[in-house]
């Protein structure tokens, strides 16, 4: 019965959005002079801006559209946040109570009421009126077969008209056998929160050391011998971010690679937890020294050097996949390494690539151009590396093993896709931001003003783009 009444609040809801033209309140406004999104300004909702709406067909008044009379057959899974008294989520730090109810699923992985906890996320992407949160289950689930685990985040994709860069990132990068299995993987949803539809939303395997997510072993403390493991021992997951001075302290939470006499790059530590009362920046000073050896080995002329402190095959499958992409960030934000304990140094999990392919107006003039290696250009581990024959050849052979798989990727997703058009274009019911410029939309992004419109220029560019490897490290 519970499950019959949420359906039907559900169909409920999204009907009131189809006949009201809900537009959501709150909406803010995320074009300002520093290119930054700022909160709390207002967004001007005019029905007749392009991409509102306004000129797509549009259901009559009083009468229902054939996508949500159809709802219980939808093509995307439905997925219930309902927090506690309603309460709004506006901490990226402290929980909010909530249950979770995921429906028109598979049957194993459908669920009704399940405790959790709910929290914001995100940098700029948290200053956005579409917010992206963080997931933590009182007990593990497995989410639509991606393993069982704790925690996990739902991603809005707000600056992302097309709302698939990331999940077309990830199902690309999940080919490379050189990742071992650790791209995150992804399930498209259409999110109510309380009570109110939310848009479509990407549900990602949180970055994190698990046994269904990064499998190293992050322990320090050995329980049966009971003494701390000496940090050469221990497993660690970094992220090389800009930002993560503002969240930490230097030596304990982070560290500062001198990458040259002007520039220090920032690593956080992920993993083992620097909040452990047992953690000592002995192991803080233990993996930025191990770093720092892997870069000196880079900048420098032994090939030999470089393969016996890291994995050249993990770093030519990063590369690949941001060079594709042409990932903004990619030289300074959710760029991660693990290190196994004992082992070496290897590049990954891929994350972050709503700002890709032409989805952004800063960085070089010509950063819409899928010709451009901005990830070679920006990055400083993939610059030096590509100095070396060797790190090339294995770019080529990676390429030439996976292309064949990238272009059928990108063909089978763009199907998908518009199999779930219902779904992605009810999003824009939602949030009218169709045509209308979100940071840091490009003019080609914003002149786009329908969202099939979107998927095919990302599809065209992408294709665009491969050719434009093969022709460098293959022809």
């Amino acid at each position: 019965m519970k499950k019959l009444l949420l359906l039907v609040s559900v169909i409920i809801a999204a009907v009131i959005i189809l006949l009201c033209g809900c537009d959501g309140n709150g909406v803010t406004k995320t074009e300002n002079p520093d290119g930054i999104p700022e909160s709390g300004t207002e967004l001007e909702n005019i029905d007749d801006t392009p991409g509102t709406g306004a000129e797509q067909e549009q259901p009559e008044e009083g009468e229902i559209s054939d996508d949500f009379s159809e709802i219980k057959l939808n093509e995307l899974p439905i997925m219930i946040i309902t927090t506690k008294s309603g309460a709004a989520i506006v901490s990226k730090e402290e929980y909010t109570e909530c249950t979770i109810t995921v429906m028109n699923a598979a049957p194993e992985y459908e669920f009704e009421e399940v405790a959790a906890g709910i929290r914001g996320r995100g940098n700029s992407t948290w200053l956005m009126p579409k917010k992206p949160y963080k997931l933590k289950f009182d007990k593990k689930i497995d989410l639509f077969g991606n393993g069982e685990a704790k925690k996990w985040t739902i991603i809005a994709n707000y600056c992302d008209p097309s709302l698939v860069r990331n999940d077309l990132a990830y199902a690309i990068g999940g080919l490379f056998d050189e990742l071992k299995g650790y791209t995150t993987l992804t399930q498209n949803v259409d999110l109510y929160f309380n009570g109110e539809y939310a848009g479509v939303y990407t549900l990602c395997e949180q970055v994190e050391v698990g046994k269904t997510r990064v499998n190293i072993s992050d322990d320090i403390y050995d329980k049966k011998a009971g003494e701390m493991i000496s940090p050469e021992k221990v497993g660690y997951l970094i992220e090389m971010d800009v930002r993560a001075p503002e969240e930490g302290v230097e030596g304990i939470d982070y560290f500062l690679l001198d990458v040259s006499p002007d520039i220090q790059m920032p690593f956080a530590i992920k993993s083992p937890d620097t909040e452990d009362e047992r953690y000592s920046a002995n192991y803080s000073e233990y993996i930025k020294a191990y770093i720092e050896e892997c870069y000196a080995a880079v900048c420098g002329e032994d090939w030999s050097a470089v393969a016996s402190l890291l994995d050249p095959d993990s770093f030519a499958a990063t590369y690949i996949v941001h060079e594709l992409f042409n990932c903004i960030d990619c030289g300074q934000s959710s760029v991660y390494f693990y290190k196994v304990e004992s082992g070496k140094l290897y590049s990954g999990p891929l994350w972050d690539f709503d700002i890709s392919c032409g989805n952004c107006n800063y960085g070089d003039e010509n950063i819409t151009s899928p010709e451009l290696p901005w990830a070679k250009q920006i990055n400083f581990w993939y610059n030096n590396l590509l100095r070396f024959e060797e790190f090339r050849e294995i770019v080529k052979a990676q390429l030439l093993k996976y292309d064949y798989g990238i272009l059928k990727v990108i063909e089978e997703k763009e199907r998908e896709y518009f199999g779930q058009r219902s779904s992605f274009e009810r999003n824009f019911t939602r949030w009218k931001i169709l045509g209308v410029y979100v940071w840091p939309n490009s003019d080609e992004i914003v002149g786009i003003t329908t969202w099939q419109g979107q998927v095919e220029y990302l599809v065209n560019w992408l294709k665009r783009s491969l050719d434009f490897l093969e022709t460098e490290y293959c022809k």
